[in-house]
């Protein structure tokens, strides 16, 4: 549960600026938040209403600004100095797995500039997860499905990622992302430090426009990488997807 508090002072609580003035602007600008018990209930109901949806993408985010005005969408404008601090977005993170793990669905995750951030909290979560734990609850148990999305982190990341009890955790690459923003050698790396059973894809537009271009250019890359035919990427993806999304339950 999240504590309820006037406009001003929640904002107060979870932005921060070096520039008070920048601050208060944003504060001044920014509607009125939803009432917590509003936005869960919202999105608990929509979950229930789709039971094939996935919870996200969610995440964390240190390199992001909000938009002058408080503005969603982004048209070239240049973003303040205004962020919401890491300890709220960890809060809501939290708040919003838990859901997802009541419900067994999969969570596709952003991490920018958090990968440490996001993996001591799940590595704190872990922690409940032990086998000698999990044989004391006596009943089925099921791994939090979370999908580490466009990652760029390190490669050695990976394979901690993928010791943690109580997760089972997928890492997905695209083109315009991947492809375009890191090095050739590193994407490189990444690629072949991923399991087999872990590997996804994906084209991280947000629209249709492209789709088919991005997502046969990732193919054609994860194949190259791994050596493998363009037709095995497809049929060990499609089956990884699946099994992210909850299908083969």
């Amino acid at each position: 549960m999240i504590e309820e508090k006037p406009a001003k002072d929640h904002y107060k609580s979870v932005l921060t600026c070096p520039y008070e003035d920048e601050l208060e602007q944003m504060i001044h600008d920014l509607k009125d938040p939803f009432p917590y018990e509003m936005w869960y209930q919202n999105l608990r109901q929509r979950l229930l209403d789709h039971p094939n949806a996935i919870v996200g993408e969610i995440g964390l985010d240190r390199a992001a600004k909000l938009l002058p005005g408080g503005a969603i969408e982004w048209h070239g404008v240049k973003p303040t100095n205004v962020q919401c601090s890491i300890e709220h977005q960890l809060r809501i993170f939290e708040i919003q797995s838990n859901l997802a793990r009541e419900l067994d669905r999969g969570i596709s995750a952003h991490c920018v500039q958090g990968q440490g951030h996001l993996y001591n909290y799940l590595k704190e979560q872990s922690g409940q997860y032990s086998n000698r734990k999990l044989k004391k609850l006596n009943k089925p148990f099921s791994p939090l499905r979370l999908c580490l999305h466009s990652y760029g982190g390190s490669p050695a990341t990976i394979h901690q990622f993928m010791q943690l009890n109580g997760f089972k955790i997928y890492i997905s690459f695209s083109a315009v992302i991947n492809a375009r923003l890191l090095p050739t050698e590193k994407f490189i790396e990444l690629i072949k430090a991923v399991p087999e059973d872990r590997l996804l894809i994906e084209s991280d537009l947000n629209s249709p426009k492209g789709l088919d271009t991005c997502m046969i250019e990732i193919i054609k890359i994860i194949a190259q990488t791994r050596q493998w035919s363009v037709q095995k990427v497809v049929q060990v993806t499609q089956k990884n997807w699946q099994e992210f999304v909850g299908l083969c339950k």
